[in-house]
């Protein structure tokens, strides 16, 4: 697991280990869910079922490509595959919520828990996530995923200049909650949104808004905790209030804060700040929920005659396109991958880049908001469209997803 991804989530997550062995600093646990998967090309009948015999398939990890090794075969497949993987859980497990959560497939996938179907998702560029609770049990549990990257006349993209490889080619996390925690099924975003209705080199408004959950039969009575903390973790800005949820229900909150003569964010000093959430039960001592996303105080406009502005002040963006494969590993690169390759840009003198054409890894925009890079960001739609509803509706779920999901990261302006 990427370092930098272990700060932004503080003690949230903690990759590597079973939910059963989790210190339970927080309830909320988020496993990276890499290791140990079978794969076999082809579309074979019955591979979702527990029963099913993978003993001659693949052992492989995750990230994984159809098309490895990359640009080092003739052949190019295009069709199906399937990826399984056996997991435990406790029955103390069981007492929380349980998703998994799929940074990127390509570029259609269906999931099934236990031989039954816990959720599809269509779109190889965004994350999506399913609620898994109702169908693991104690003891052995397996996930098995159906993946194909046959081109279909309404899916985005329907050309391009890049090549489309099949696969889990990004991270897989196994998550869990407590019944009342911070929106998990938000189009795989972090449930938080951060937005800076006034800000200037004196005074910074910040807005932090969301969704908290109670997935009990009992209305909850809650402390909902905000804060802004510096680079050290010191808490620079607080808001405290109580929420009630209903039971089975949901509750959208939305918190103003202020800070005071804010270090600002640009190319040359990308200083971030973090947004804490924190649910604690109705007496503030028992925590329920915590997630962490960055936050960058920076203003920035476009100008006909004045060109681009950051922070009030001209700048020349120099930049350059960037694709997400290499060679040998095609699309299934890992965090430090992408990260080496903002570094690259970023040495070079660039100070922003276009993400041609289509979303791409969180690790990218995290690089980008540290190393202080400006970024364009689009989805697939490119060269060619298809008229219709159905198409219509894919890349609006496209353009959905990729803004909730990057929503806070202060690199991105366009």
């Amino acid at each position: 697991m990427n370092p930098k991804k272990l700060i932004i989530l503080f003690l949230l997550c903690t990759p590597g280990l079973w939910l059963s062995a989790q210190t339970h600093i927080s309830p909320r646990s988020c496993i990276n869910f890499n290791r140990e998967w079978k794969y076999m090309r082809g579309d074979i009948k019955g591979a979702e079922q527990p029963t099913y015999n993978d003993r001659e398939w693949e052992s492989t990890g995750i990230p994984h490509s159809f098309s490895i090794p990359y640009f080092m075969s003739n052949e190019f497949y295009i069709g199906y595959g399937w990826y399984r993987k056996l997991f435990r859980l406790t029955e103390e497990d069981l007492s929380q919520k349980i998703f998994l959560e799929f940074d990127g497939v390509f570029q259609e996938a269906e999931i099934f828990i236990n031989g039954q179907q816990a959720g599809r998702h269509v779109g190889g560029y965004t994350g999506f996530q399913a609620d898994i609770s109702s169908l693991v049990q104690a003891g052995d549990n397996l996930v098995a995923v159906r993946v194909n990257n046959i081109w279909k006349p309404n899916v985005a993209p329907r050309a391009g200049e890049h090549v489309f490889s099949g696969g889990i080619y990004r991270n897989v996390w196994l998550i869990s909650a407590a019944k009342q925690h911070i929106s998990l099924t938000d189009y795989a975003s972090t449930g938080i949104y951060v937005d800076l209705p006034s800000v200037s080199e004196d005074r910074a408004e910040i807005s932090v808004r969301g969704t908290l959950v109670n997935r009990d039969v009992r209305r909850a009575v809650l402390k909902l905790d905000v804060e802004v903390l510096d680079t050290d973790g010191k808490t620079v800005a607080q808001s405290l209030r109580s929420v009630r949820i209903d039971a089975d229900g949901a509750f959208a909150f939305k918190e103003r804060l202020q800070l005071e003569k804010p270090q600002l964010w640009s190319p040359d000093s990308p200083y971030l700040y973090s947004v804490k959430v924190s649910l604690k039960d109705v007496r503030g001592k028992v925590l329920k929920d915590e997630t962490r996303v960055p936050l960058g105080v920076r203003w920035f406009s476009v100008d006909a005659q004045e060109g681009f502005k950051l922070n009030g002040e001209p700048l020349k963006l120099m930049g350059a396109c960037r694709h997400q494969d290499q060679m040998p590993m095609g699309i299934a690169l890992s965090d430090e991958m992408h990260r080496r390759d903002m570094q690259l840009l970023k040495d070079m003198g660039v100070n922003f880049v276009r993400l041609a054409h289509y979303p791409q890894d969180d690790a990218v925009l995290r690089a980008c908001d540290e190393l202080g890079m400006l970024v364009w960001e689009e989805i697939p739609v490119v060269d060619l469209i298809a008229l219709g509803d159905e198409f219509r509706a894919n890349a609006t779920s496209a353009l959905r997803e990729m803004i909730r999901q990057h929503y806070n990261h202060p690199s991105v302006i366009m």
